[in-house]
């Protein structure tokens, strides 16, 4: 937890000179993407400390469900760094004159498989919840209410 702790600190002072660094280049897209992924790293070991220092007693998900979560993860980091690619992260990225990326269609690739992916197991966990009743009920829907 300390790790955590560390973590969530340091990540949160590094974005003041990426941030600066971001504003000095022009808001350049490859930047601003680095920036965002920054800040949800943060968050996400931030929620991470928050779930450990307030964890309460609960019976262990089956295996299956584990390992779908984790894979549901995984496609969800896809889909935010796929689709900060293709956003284009610019200034004003309808712009005319705005510098874009230019891997527009290997991102648009992979972000859209990474959809699929992310909604089948999500879709898969909500199952099992609603079969499971209780927290495990309560915690999807509370999932489900972020994603809506």
């Amino acid at each position: 937890m300390r790790w955590l702790a560390w973590g969530t600190f340091v990540g949160t002072l590094a974005q003041a000179p990426l941030g600066a660094i971001t504003v000095y280049y022009h808001l350049n897209p490859w930047l601003v993407i680095s920036h965002l992924l920054l800040s949800l790293v943060v968050l996400g070991a931030g929620v991470l400390l928050v779930s450990e220092v307030f964890a309460r007693p609960t019976p262990a998900a089956p295996a299956l469900v584990r390992w779908g979560s984790l894979v549901a993860l995984a496609a969800l980091c896809v889909l935010v760094v796929s689709g900060t690619i293709v956003s284009g992260s610019g200034p004003h990225p309808g712009g005319q004159d705005v510098r874009r990326l230019t891997v527009f269609g290997d991102a648009i690739y992979w972000h859209v498989r990474a959809t699929a992916v992310f909604g089948i197991l999500f879709l898969g966990v909500l199952v099992w919840a609603a079969r499971q009743r209780g927290w495990a009920l309560r915690d999807a829907v509370a999932v489900l209410g972020l994603l809506v």
